[in-house]
C-alpha cells in the first residue's frame, strides 16, 4: 500500500518589506553595516584630499619670505596625515573587531 504523500512545505520567503520596515527584519538588517562603510569610506577619501590640500599649501609657502608660515604648514601636513591613517586604521578595526 501507497502511504500518502507528505505536507508540502513552501521556503519560499516571504515578501520583501517596504519603508523602515526594511531595517526591522533580521535578514534585512545587515544593509545598514554595508551603508556605515560606505560613509567610511567616502570619509576617509575626504580627510586623504585634505591632507593633500595641506600639503600644496606647504609647497606654497616654502616661497615666501616668512619661514615660521612654512614650519607651521609643515606641522599642519605631517599631523594632517596622521590623523587620516588614524582614522582609515579606526574605520577597518570597527570590522575586523
Amino acid at each position: 500500500m501507497a502511504s500518502p504523500d507528505p505536507p508540502a512545505t513552501s521556503y519560499a520567503p516571504s515578501d520583501v518589506p517596504s519603508g523602515v520596515a526594511l531595517f526591522l527584519t533580521i535578514p534585512f538588517a545587515f544593509f545598514l553595516p554595508e551603508l556605515d562603510s560606505l560613509y567610511h569610506g567616502t570619509t576617509g577619501i575626504l580627510y586623504m584630499s585634505a591632507a593633500v590640500l595641506q600639503v600644496h599649501a606647504t609647497i606654497v609657502s616654502e616661497k615666501l619670505l616668512d619661514p615660521r608660515i612654512y614650519y607651521i604648514n609643515s606641522a599642519a601636513s605631517f599631523f594632517a596625515f596622521i590623523a587620516t591613517l588614524l582614522y582609515i586604521l579606526h574605520a577597518f578595526s570597527i570590522y575586523y573587531h
